[in-house]
Protein backbone atom coordinates (compact mmCIF):
# COMPACT_ATOMS: atom_id res chain seq x y z
CA UNK A 1 0.00 0.00 0.00
CA UNK A 2 1.37 3.52 -0.62
CA UNK A 3 2.01 5.93 1.69
CA UNK A 4 -0.84 8.27 0.75
CA UNK A 5 -3.14 5.82 1.27
CA UNK A 6 -1.87 5.03 4.47
CA UNK A 7 -2.05 8.77 5.39
CA UNK A 8 -5.67 8.98 4.00
CA UNK A 9 -6.64 5.75 6.53
CA UNK A 10 -4.70 7.47 9.30
CA UNK A 11 -6.18 11.35 8.93
CA UNK A 12 -9.81 9.52 8.17
CA UNK A 13 -9.64 6.96 11.25
CA UNK A 14 -8.61 10.11 13.13
CA UNK A 15 -11.10 12.52 11.98
CA UNK A 16 -13.62 9.94 13.32
CA UNK A 17 -12.58 9.10 16.38
CA UNK A 18 -12.33 12.61 17.32
CA UNK A 19 -15.81 13.60 15.45
CA UNK A 20 -17.29 11.15 18.17
CA UNK A 21 -15.40 12.24 20.84
CA UNK A 22 -16.58 16.33 20.21
CA UNK A 23 -19.86 15.56 20.43
CA UNK A 24 -19.66 14.25 23.60
CA UNK A 25 -17.60 16.78 25.02
CA UNK A 26 -20.23 19.42 23.68
CA UNK A 27 -23.26 17.69 24.77
CA UNK A 28 -21.96 17.67 28.49
CA UNK A 29 -21.25 21.11 27.79
CA UNK A 30 -24.50 22.32 26.94
CA UNK A 31 -26.28 20.02 29.88
CA UNK A 32 -23.86 21.33 32.91
CA UNK A 33 -22.69 24.46 31.41
CA UNK A 34 -24.33 26.19 28.51
CA UNK A 35 -27.77 25.42 28.50
CA UNK A 36 -28.16 23.22 31.06
CA UNK A 37 -30.09 21.07 28.78
CA UNK A 38 -29.62 17.83 26.58
CA UNK A 39 -29.26 19.29 22.94
CA UNK A 40 -27.91 16.84 20.32
CA UNK A 41 -24.97 19.20 19.87
CA UNK A 42 -24.18 20.49 16.04
CA UNK A 43 -25.95 20.73 12.91
CA UNK A 44 -25.94 16.60 12.17
CA UNK A 45 -27.67 14.21 13.05
CA UNK A 46 -25.35 11.53 13.95
CA UNK A 47 -22.85 11.43 17.47
CA UNK A 48 -20.02 13.62 15.35
CA UNK A 49 -19.60 17.05 15.23
CA UNK A 50 -17.03 17.14 12.40
CA UNK A 51 -15.06 20.30 13.35
CA UNK A 52 -13.72 18.50 15.87
CA UNK A 53 -12.27 15.85 13.67
CA UNK A 54 -11.22 18.45 11.67
CA UNK A 55 -9.25 20.28 14.26
CA UNK A 56 -7.29 17.02 15.04
CA UNK A 57 -6.43 16.50 11.77
CA UNK A 58 -5.02 19.50 11.24
CA UNK A 59 -2.98 19.59 14.54
CA UNK A 60 -1.79 16.18 13.98
CA UNK A 61 -0.65 17.39 10.41
CA UNK A 62 0.21 20.61 11.57
CA UNK A 63 3.07 18.47 14.47
CA UNK A 64 4.32 16.52 12.15
CA UNK A 65 4.94 19.49 9.67
CA UNK A 66 6.47 21.39 13.03
CA UNK A 67 8.74 18.41 13.84
CA UNK A 68 10.67 18.10 10.64
CA UNK A 69 11.97 21.86 11.28
CA UNK A 70 12.95 21.09 14.82
CA UNK A 71 16.46 21.12 14.05
CA UNK A 72 16.47 24.79 12.72
CA UNK A 73 15.10 25.86 16.43
CA UNK A 74 18.25 27.05 18.94
CA UNK A 75 16.43 25.79 21.89
CA UNK A 76 13.51 23.20 22.61
CA UNK A 77 11.71 25.00 24.65
CA UNK A 78 11.48 27.84 21.65
CA UNK A 79 10.16 25.12 19.57
CA UNK A 80 7.74 23.87 22.00
CA UNK A 81 6.37 27.39 22.56
CA UNK A 82 6.41 27.70 18.48
CA UNK A 83 4.24 24.44 18.16
CA UNK A 84 1.60 25.91 20.87
CA UNK A 85 1.13 28.93 19.84
CA UNK A 86 1.05 27.94 16.43
CA UNK A 87 -1.94 25.24 17.41
CA UNK A 88 -3.73 27.94 18.92
CA UNK A 89 -3.64 30.34 16.33
CA UNK A 90 -4.90 27.16 14.10
CA UNK A 91 -8.09 26.30 16.39
CA UNK A 92 -8.89 29.93 16.42
CA UNK A 93 -8.64 30.25 12.42
CA UNK A 94 -10.45 26.74 12.16
CA UNK A 95 -13.34 28.14 14.66
CA UNK A 96 -13.43 31.54 12.61
CA UNK A 97 -13.39 30.08 9.04
CA UNK A 98 -16.52 27.59 10.71
CA UNK A 99 -18.33 29.99 11.87
CA UNK A 100 -18.60 32.49 9.40
CA UNK A 101 -19.50 29.98 6.40
CA UNK A 102 -22.77 29.15 8.74
CA UNK A 103 -23.47 32.55 9.51
CA UNK A 104 -22.83 34.54 6.16
CA UNK A 105 -23.50 31.47 3.58
CA UNK A 106 -26.59 29.92 5.89
CA UNK A 107 -27.71 31.98 8.10
CA UNK A 108 -27.22 29.66 10.95
CA UNK A 109 -25.43 30.47 14.14
CA UNK A 110 -23.70 27.15 15.65
CA UNK A 111 -22.45 28.79 18.60
CA UNK A 112 -22.18 32.38 20.19
CA UNK A 113 -19.48 34.51 21.92
CA UNK A 114 -21.56 37.61 21.56
CA UNK A 115 -21.42 38.23 25.06
CA UNK A 116 -17.46 38.00 25.14
CA UNK A 117 -14.96 40.76 25.80
CA UNK A 118 -13.12 41.16 22.52
CA UNK A 119 -15.48 38.79 20.30
CA UNK A 120 -15.03 39.16 16.71
CA UNK A 121 -18.92 39.02 15.25
CA UNK A 122 -19.67 36.34 18.23
CA UNK A 123 -17.58 33.62 16.44
CA UNK A 124 -13.90 34.17 18.03
CA UNK A 125 -13.39 35.44 21.34
CA UNK A 126 -9.66 35.67 23.41
CA UNK A 127 -10.97 33.40 26.02
CA UNK A 128 -12.05 30.71 23.92
CA UNK A 129 -8.89 31.10 21.59
CA UNK A 130 -6.47 30.51 25.05
CA UNK A 131 -9.00 27.39 26.03
CA UNK A 132 -8.19 26.42 22.57
CA UNK A 133 -4.29 27.15 22.88
CA UNK A 134 -4.24 25.37 26.36
CA UNK A 135 -6.32 22.37 24.65
CA UNK A 136 -3.55 22.15 22.12
CA UNK A 137 -0.82 22.28 24.85
CA UNK A 138 -2.35 19.26 26.32
CA UNK A 139 -2.79 17.48 22.69
CA UNK A 140 0.46 17.96 22.01
CA UNK A 141 2.36 17.12 25.35
CA UNK A 142 0.20 14.30 26.60
CA UNK A 143 -1.76 13.00 23.73
CA UNK A 144 0.40 13.59 20.25
CA UNK A 145 2.96 10.73 20.95
CA UNK A 146 0.54 7.91 22.70
CA UNK A 147 -2.35 9.27 19.75
CA UNK A 148 0.62 8.51 16.74
CA UNK A 149 1.50 5.02 18.87
CA UNK A 150 -2.20 3.75 19.18
CA UNK A 151 -2.77 5.17 15.52
CA UNK A 152 0.22 2.87 13.94
CA UNK A 153 -0.24 -0.46 16.19
CA UNK A 154 -4.27 -0.10 15.14
CA UNK A 155 -3.67 0.34 11.53
CA UNK A 156 -1.45 -2.62 10.95
CA UNK A 157 -2.11 -5.67 9.01
CA UNK A 158 -3.47 -7.56 10.70
CA UNK A 159 -6.29 -5.00 11.84
CA UNK A 160 -6.05 -2.84 8.52
CA UNK A 161 -9.21 -4.87 7.02
CA UNK A 162 -11.51 -4.14 10.31
CA UNK A 163 -9.75 -0.64 10.06
CA UNK A 164 -10.95 0.38 6.69
CA UNK A 165 -14.29 -1.35 6.89
CA UNK A 166 -14.66 1.06 10.30
CA UNK A 167 -14.04 3.91 8.61
CA UNK A 168 -15.96 3.27 5.51
CA UNK A 169 -19.38 2.50 7.36
CA UNK A 170 -18.22 6.16 9.58
CA UNK A 171 -18.12 7.48 6.20
CA UNK A 172 -21.00 5.97 4.70
CA UNK A 173 -23.72 7.57 7.32
CA UNK A 174 -21.80 10.23 8.03
CA UNK A 175 -22.03 11.56 4.04
CA UNK A 176 -25.79 10.25 3.98
CA UNK A 177 -25.96 12.39 7.29
CA UNK A 178 -24.59 15.53 6.13
CA UNK A 179 -26.56 15.14 2.83
CA UNK A 180 -29.87 15.14 4.42
CA UNK A 181 -28.94 18.28 7.18
CA UNK A 182 -27.77 20.12 3.83
CA UNK A 183 -31.21 19.80 2.61
CA UNK A 184 -32.69 21.13 6.03
CA UNK A 185 -30.19 23.68 6.04
CA UNK A 186 -31.01 25.09 2.55
CA UNK A 187 -34.91 25.20 3.96
CA UNK A 188 -33.44 27.26 7.60
CA UNK A 189 -31.62 29.50 5.32
CA UNK A 190 -34.30 30.42 2.68
CA UNK A 191 -36.49 31.39 5.78
CA UNK A 192 -33.96 33.27 7.70
CA UNK A 193 -33.28 35.53 4.47
CA UNK A 194 -36.94 35.96 4.08
CA UNK A 195 -37.15 37.15 7.70
CA UNK A 196 -33.36 38.70 7.40
CA UNK A 197 -32.56 37.22 10.76
CA UNK A 198 -30.09 34.57 11.70
CA UNK A 199 -30.80 31.03 13.81
CA UNK A 200 -29.85 30.26 17.05
CA UNK A 201 -29.67 26.45 15.95
CA UNK A 202 -29.55 24.71 19.79
CA UNK A 203 -32.13 27.43 20.50
CA UNK A 204 -33.99 26.32 17.78
CA UNK A 205 -33.81 22.76 18.91
CA UNK A 206 -34.73 23.57 22.50
CA UNK A 207 -37.90 25.24 21.40
CA UNK A 208 -38.97 22.71 19.22
CA UNK A 209 -38.59 20.24 21.29
CA UNK A 210 -40.45 22.33 24.24
CA UNK A 211 -42.95 22.94 22.53
CA UNK A 212 -43.95 19.69 21.24
CA UNK A 213 -43.49 18.64 24.85
CA UNK A 214 -45.80 20.93 25.91
CA UNK A 215 -48.40 19.57 23.81
CA UNK A 216 -47.50 15.82 24.72
CA UNK A 217 -46.28 14.95 21.45
CA UNK A 218 -43.05 12.56 20.70
CA UNK A 219 -39.56 14.32 21.28
CA UNK A 220 -36.61 13.14 18.96
CA UNK A 221 -33.06 13.36 20.37
CA UNK A 222 -31.47 12.92 17.62
CA UNK A 223 -33.80 14.72 15.05
CA UNK A 224 -35.03 17.55 16.79
CA UNK A 225 -36.89 18.81 13.51
CA UNK A 226 -39.12 16.03 12.63
CA UNK A 227 -42.09 17.97 13.63
CA UNK A 228 -45.90 17.89 12.59
CA UNK A 229 -45.92 21.63 12.74
CA UNK A 230 -43.14 22.44 9.91
CA UNK A 231 -40.42 23.87 10.60
CA UNK A 232 -41.07 27.29 8.92
CA UNK A 233 -43.95 27.68 12.14
CA UNK A 234 -41.45 26.40 15.01
CA UNK A 235 -38.60 29.45 12.65
CA UNK A 236 -41.66 31.97 13.11
CA UNK A 237 -41.90 31.29 17.00
CA UNK A 238 -37.86 31.52 17.46
CA UNK A 239 -37.72 35.07 15.35
CA UNK A 240 -40.25 36.61 17.10
CA UNK A 241 -38.73 35.57 20.97
CA UNK A 242 -35.56 36.60 19.70
CA UNK A 243 -37.17 40.24 18.52
CA UNK A 244 -38.66 40.17 21.51
CA UNK A 245 -35.43 39.76 22.98
CA UNK A 246 -34.02 42.92 21.44
CA UNK A 247 -36.35 45.12 22.22
CA UNK A 248 -35.49 44.14 26.01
Amino acid sequence: MSDAMWTIIILSYLFMVFSMLGWVLELFFRRFISMKKWINPGLLKGPYLPIYGTGVVCLYVFIHIMKSFEGYFAASWLFDLSVIVGIGALMTLIELIGGLIFIRGMKVRLWDYSKRWGNYKGVICPLYSLIWTLAGALFYYALFEPLNNMVYSFITLDWLLFAVLLVGVFFGIFIADFCESVQLVSKVEKLAKEMRMEVDWDRLKSEIREELKSKSLKTSFLSPFNTPYGIAEHMKIHFEGKRRNKKD
